[in-house]
């Protein structure tokens, strides 16, 4: 299966890095005080497991560390490429 990568802007280093997109995630927190846009669908490029967080990539390209209780999963690359559940299955 090929894996599918996304172009992140790494705004410290000023330049694109190439990252692999683990799943996709759709913002559900109309409460929140980001820019993201409820009900449109992200790219995740990272979880972090122990801390609930996911990295989720915007419409400008840059990713950002949030709390993944904000995001309803769409669908999940990562057990497709490891074999591994996503915060004991909760999101998946």
């Amino acid at each position: 299966m090929m894996k599918l990568k996304i172009s992140v802007y790494q705004s410290a280093e000023e330049k694109y890095i190439e990252k692999d997109v683990l799943a996709k995630y759709k913002f559900t927190d109309e409460d929140a005080r980001i820019s993201l846009i409820k009900e449109i669908i992200y790219d995740c490029g990272e979880y972090d497991d122990k801390l609930g967080l996911i990295r989720i990539v915007d419409d400008n390209k840059e990713d950002y560390l949030l709390k993944a209780d904000n995001f309803e999963l769409v669908e999940n690359f990562r057990k497709a490429h490891c074999g591994t559940s996503f915060m004991n299955d909760k999101y998946i």
